[in-house]
């Protein structure tokens, strides 16, 4: 392996970890479990209506670690399933489930806009490109390896 590309993918694997410890802290600051944080966060950026395999896509949590986290908020009167014949029910956060949400999720929806809007358009841009080589590349070099 090329040492100066393997110090540069420590630095991403580092800046990526500190990414995770950021929404970590901050669902621990406001009370929620990183499970429930991320349906919360989920629900919110889909105006409050998604499945459980967005979530699951979306926040790289487990299935069966949404699952249980969905049956909770549903005890908890926070989200319900809509009625379907569909396997996968669209999961709708309830008023109190928005209430929360706006308490808890809103502040930190914010906070990323604040810190993504203080780049100019073109370097949000080039990052979200370089970003999505980089998946791109990871993902076809990872299922070349696994064959």
């Amino acid at each position: 392996m090329n040492p100066e590309v393997q110090k540069d993918l420590q630095e991403f694997w580092y800046l990526a970890c500190e990414i995770d410890a950021i929404y970590h802290q901050a669902a621990l600051r406001v009370g929620l479990s990183d499970s429930v944080m991320n349906i919360l966060y989920t629900l919110s950026t889909f105006d409050g209506t998604c499945t459980q395999s967005d979530i699951c896509k979306l926040s790289g949590d487990g299935r069966q670690t949404i699952h249980s986290a969905i049956r909770k908020l549903e005890q908890e009167g926070l989200v319900y399933l809509e009625k379907s014949h569909r396997k996968n029910r669209p999961i709708l956060l309830t008023e109190k489930g928005k209430l929360l949400a706006q308490e808890k999720v809103l502040p930190l929806l914010y906070a990323e806009h604040a810190a993504f809007a203080a780049w100019p358009r073109q370097e949000r841009q080039e990052l979200l490109r370089l970003t999505r080589k980089y998946v791109e590349g990871f993902r076809e070099n990872l299922s070349r390896t696994q064959k």
